[in-house]
């Protein structure tokens, strides 16, 4: 039988630290900075363009060696990309799109959690998902073609 000491020595490394939150993984006071400032759009947009790329740079390098799908999904820099897009789509799926030209298919759940739809859902190639997804932002007005995220 396993005592109830062993068993919270074992739980100790899954259980995250009282003060897990001032890390820096949350930045309040840069967000309410960023918010109250006067900045133009093009700065903001490079704002959240380098917070999209710090953050999915860290998610696709720290989840890349886990086939458990509860470690991508569950990862702090996925829950804050799926929150950025889901304040500012404009800025985020076009980031999106671009980073699926070197990155594998998990940018499509993004995509899905960010939006609520699934316009790839018949797509049986990588090509077709991207295609189907790429419409879907030009009808909802948030790239003009697929050329601007593919960068030609």
């Amino acid at each position: 039988m396993i005592s109830m000491s062993n068993n919270l020595r074992f739980c100790a490394g899954y259980v995250r630290p009282q003060d897990w939150w001032k890390d820096g993984g949350i930045r309040y006071e840069e967000d309410l900075k960023r918010t109250q400032s006067s900045e133009p759009i093009a700065e903001a947009r490079s704002s959240v363009q380098s917070e999209f790329d710090e953050r999915a740079a860290r998610w696709e390098r720290e989840t890349a060696i886990h086939s458990a799908p509860g470690e991508a999904l569950f990862h702090l820099d996925y829950i804050a990309i799926v929150t950025m897009g889901r304040e500012n789509e404009g800025a985020v799926i076009p980031l999106i799109l671009k980073r699926l030209q070197t990155a594998g298919a998990d940018w499509f759940f993004v995509l899905q959690m960010i939006t609520y739809a699934n316009p790839a859902g018949n797509a049986e190639t990588f090509e077709e998902a991207f295609n189907a997804w790429c419409e879907w932002a030009k009808r909802k007005g948030i790239i003009k073609d697929k050329h601007e995220v593919l960068g030609n």
